[in-house]
């Protein structure tokens, strides 16, 4: 079998089934030729039955054959029920010629069909003395008149088809006239009988001169079978030749007299399992060679025996053979490198699970998708303009001629779409198959597809052809198209089919691929024994067969394209899933096993259960559950929610925005990219006791960009105050950072979060900061001194700080100061009054006191209260954030509160302030009352009340 083979093999059998075809309303001008073969081997009486006409053209196979075929002379049924067809078409200038023989029409007369003659006459004869005696006759007689007539020039290339009967036939004209045949097709053909001598030749002379007809056609009417003159004829030259009957229990590969086996190509089709050929391949015929075809019942309603209810044998169909043929010759026509066409029917063997089965009274059902799964792959691969092809099961819906002309109309969008050579690498080797024997073609008993480990290597490959193989995986296609890489250009130009790229989240992880890798080898494993993906009674077809993977206890699932669900085996409690999800939003749910779950696009839920579970987001804003056990979490693209439950759980949020909940137990959390949030939680323990308290454990956290923000208790971290050697708090003392080894936050309780080794001020929105001791303290309120007491004004002088110069022991209450510090580390304070104090450099700590002051730290790292600070601490700071949460909101007018240039620690009052941040990193904490806040640089803003607000809302972050 090569390309070459194939390519004519298609052609003749179009051929065959144009001679199948009443052609007597078109030889007499009453219809189109196109019309006729498309009508088919009925006969359009007005009882013409109208159900089961299988064997006609499709409307481009008739398009083909009338623009390539003339139809030079037809013979209609004679009264042995013999018909033939002579065409012509123009091959290389040359003109060559086809005589194609009639095959059995089971239909009977009455109905369109000569199930009288053919089946009871002609076919009983090859069952039982090896030769249609009548038929043959007719069919010297007709080529004699061919001949004679000048229809069949004189030298002119001739060969020969036929199907079924008629292959009958032509296998005896070869073996007759092989001097005269070129060369001839037959397609589920009978052999002949054995005979004395072997001598075919002797026994049709012998034949022809006994007939009383001298060597011309019998009439058209009536029915030789049954007459007197008949039967002895044929006693008679039994009586010489001895034949017997052609049976498939006495059938011989080869063995043709006068050379005819070199002569023949004997096709036959047979399914993969189940089926088995009473008819063709019986008797003396040349080698054959099987195709693959697509399942049907063996038996169908009462068989057609009783009325005309239900069928049998009709894998028998030449239908079924030319449809496999039209495919693979359009497969070799996009994909010229495949140059052995087995490859395809292996192909063709792991594409569906569908087998064919049927009974008395049974309606049956057939395998019908085999050639269009792999039709359809192409479809989206090449993106050809047609429809997704969705055939029946339904018994003999393989004839369907609306079915059947979108089937080559795909074909024929296949071809124009394949711009340029391809190559079809089907998952599965030909050594699988049986070579020689009755069973060629058949799966061996140990056949199996490709590995999972196979599959996996193709697809982790570099370049154009892993790219294909990753492809066919999404799809869980039964084969990946090579050689042309401008196919997925667009089709991943989004870089879906890549191998994952963690700076972008697009592609598959290598764990996708494992996990995908093994589902399509399962399901290429079934397909190839046609067996059920799901559990059933153990009687079903092909269940038993099938077995190697059924000790798992696992759902495989695809919810997207590929629509799948394998699942033989009753789930329980130890029920592992792998499940992969669509472009939709969907939820998917584990169990108590071991699970991986992929949320593929959409916003999605996944959720676990128990076991140490595997689960990625991919693209879209998915919520993730762990659950019990040791989970991963994998959130991919999108903004995504990942929670660990309990168990020692991994969560990498991907790309994006996300966040991460670890849960109990010690967790490790990766945002990722993007500004991601990590919660910990703790509950306290009854009555201040550790007694029901409960944590999130002590999590490991993980930023690549470390511009994430930390939630302890649903408040998030900014403001660290230190208090010790490598220990800081927040404000309100609830959150402790401290350095060892790593940095770690925690809070009462046990737990906490690992920052890692390295941490610097702005890492998760985190900064430290000392509050400002001071130093040479300047006060407020004092009396100043009068320099010059013999006049009546007050005649003061300045310090060289640009201070009045006061008495230290003369109180003067609600003065309004200004105050102004010195380079070094300052504390002022400024008392009562409005009071307007600058502290110049240094790391100073001011206190405006009560009245509505201006208040600047200046340069330097400062702590500024727009009031009065209780002290220099983090405690001072959890008493300013208190009351800020706590005091009576006052609408009269505040203090300015300014840090200027260093990181400063600013401090509204009860009233309404303006706290302005100035630059470098400030925090800020704006008291009650209605503030206003204004930055230049980084700072954080803690707001007292709900109407406080910040200038610019797009600059301002919540502090602790």
């Amino acid at each position: 079998m090569n390309v070459l083979d194939i390519g004519k093999w298609y052609h003749f059998s179009k051929i065959q089934i144009a001679a199948e075809s009443y052609l007597d309303l078109y030889l007499g001008g009453g219809e189109t030729l196109t019309r006729a073969i498309q009508r088919g081997n009925t006969n359009w009486t007005p009882n013409a039955d109208t159900e089961k006409l299988y064997t006609k053209l499709t409307s481009s196979q008739a398009t083909d054959f009338v623009n390539q075929n003339q139809i030079i002379a037809h013979q209609a049924n004679t009264a042995s029920g013999f018909s033939a067809t002579l065409t012509k078409e123009n091959v290389g200038g040359i003109d060559e010629y086809t005589l194609s023989f009639r095959s059995t029409e089971y239909k009977v007369q009455s109905v369109g069909g000569d199930k009288e003659r053919d089946a009871f006459g002609a076919d009983l004869e090859i069952n039982n003395d090896g030769f249609a005696f009548a038929q043959i006759a007719d069919m010297e007689a007709y080529y004699a008149q061919l001949k004679a007539s000048g229809a069949l020039p004189t030298g002119a290339v001739l060969n020969v088809t036929g199907y079924s009967l008629g292959a009958h036939l032509a296998t005896v004209f070869t073996e007759v006239h092989a001097a005269d045949v070129n060369h001839t097709y037959t397609f589920n053909g009978p052999g002949r009988g054995a005979l004395d001598g072997n001598n075919v030749t002797g026994l049709v002379a012998e034949l022809m001169a006994l007939m009383p007809t001298n060597s011309t056609l019998l009439p058209r009417n009536a029915s030789v079978y049954g007459e007197g003159w008949y039967n002895d004829l044929i006693a008679e030259l039994k009586s010489h030749f001895h034949p017997y009957g052609a049976s498939p229990f006495n059938s011989s590969n080869g063995g043709l007299s006068n050379g005819a086996d070199a002569k023949i190509t004997q096709l036959y089709g047979r399914a993969n399992h189940d089926d088995l050929e009473l008819v063709a391949n019986s008797g003396v015929h040349a080698p054959a060679t099987r195709l693959f075809i697509e399942d049907q019942p063996n038996l169908t309603g009462t068989g057609g025996f009783i009325g005309n209810s239900g069928d049998f044998g009709t894998t028998h169909s030449l239908v079924l053979m030319v449809d496999t043929l039209a495919l693979i010759d359009t497969l070799l026509t996009i994909a010229p490198t495949n140059s052995d066409p087995a490859t395809l029917q292996a192909l063709f063997s792991i594409a569906s699970n569908e087998r064919g089965s049927g009974g008395i009274g049974e309606a049956g059902e057939s395998e019908s998708n085999s050639h269009e799964n792999i039709i359809n792959a192409l479809r989206l691969l090449l993106d050809a303009e047609f429809l997704e092809l969705k055939p029946s099961r339904a018994a003999g819906a393989f004839g369907d001629i609306t079915h059947r002309n979108n089937f080559y109309d795909a074909l024929d969008s296949l071809r124009t779409a394949a711009s340029e050579p391809l190559e079809i690498k089907g998952f599965i080797d030909t050594n699988q198959f049986v070579t020689s024997g009755t069973n060629t073609g058949e799966p061996i008993a140990t056949a199996a597809p490709w590995t999972a480990a196979a599959l996996q290597a193709a697809a982790m490959a570099e370049g154009d052809t892993g790219l294909a193989y990753r492809y066919a995986l999404s799809l869980l296609n039964a084969f990946a198209l090579t050689g042309n890489a401008a196919i997925y250009s667009e089709l991943n130009s989004e870089h879906q089919f890549d191998i994952l790229n963690p700076e972008t989240g697009e592609g598959f992880s290598e764990q996708w691929i494992d996990d995908r890798s093994q589902f399509l080898e399962r399901k290429l494993y079934f397909n190839l024994h046609d067996a059920p993906y799901t559990k059933g009674n153990g009687t079903q077809s092909g269940i038993q067969s099938a077995s190697r993977f059924d000790s798992e206890n696992i759902v495989w699932q695809d919810f997207g394209v590929a629509d799948i669900k394998i699942d033989r085996k009753t789930s329980d409690a130890d029920t592992r899933y792998m499940l992969f999800g669509s472009d939709e939003g969907e939820q998917l749910s584990g169990g108590a096993g071991v699970d991986h779950i992929y949320g593929g696009n959409g916003n999605d839920v996944l959720l676990a259960g128990g076991g140490d579970d595997y689960l990625e987001g991919n693209d879209g804003g998915d919520v993730m559950r762990g659950g019990a056990g040791d989970d991963y979490l994998e959130g991919g693209s999108g903004h995504d929610v990942l929670y660990g439950d309990a168990g020692v759980d991994t969560l990498n949020g991907g790309i994006d925005n996300d966040i991460l909940v670890g849960g109990a137990d010690n967790d490790i959390l990766n945002g990722g990219k993007g500004l991601d949030s990590y919660l910990w939680n703790s509950v306290p323990g009854y009555f201040g006791t550790t007694f029901g308290a409960t944590n999130d454990g002590t999590d490991t956290l993980i930023d690549s960009d470390q511009k994430g923000r930390i939630l302890i208790n649903g408040s998030g971290v900014k403001t660290l105050i230190n208090v010790s050697a490598d220990v800081w708090k927040s404000p309100d003392g609830k959150i402790t950072l401290t350095h060892a080894d790593t940095w770690k936050l925690t809070t009462t309780g046990e737990g906490g979060i690992d920052l890692g080794a390295s941490f610097s001020d702005g890492d998760f929105g985190i900064y430290r900061t000392e509050m400002a001791s001071g130093g040479t303290q300047i006060f407020g309120d004092l009396q100043p001194v009068d320099h010059d007491i013999n006049t009546p004004e007050l005649d003061i002088q300045y310090d060289a700080l640009g201070n009045v110069i006061v008495s230290a022991n003369q109180p003067a209450p609600g003065r309004e100061d200004r105050l102004f510090g010195s380079t070094s580390a300052d504390h002022i304070l400024g008392g009562g009054g409005s009071d307007v104090i600058f502290g110049n450099s240094g790391h100073d700590l001011i206190e405006g006191g009560s009245g509505s002051d201006v208040v600047s730290g200046d340069s330097g790292d400062d702590t500024v209260y727009g009031d009065t600070g209780s002290s220099a601490t983090a405690a001072a700071l959890q008493v300013a954030l208190e009351r800020g949460n706590t005091a009576a909101n006052l609408s009269t007018r505040g203090d300015w509160v300014d840090g200027q240039i260093g990181n400063d620690i600013l401090v509204g009052s009860d009233a309404a302030d303006l706290i302005t941040g100035g630059k470098r990193n400030n925090r800020a904490l704006g008291g009650s009352g209605d503030d206003i806040a204004q930055r230049l640089a980084s700072w954080c803003w803690r707001h007292g009340v709900e109407s406080d607000r910040p200038t610019n809302d797009s600059n301002w972050r919540i502090a602790a």
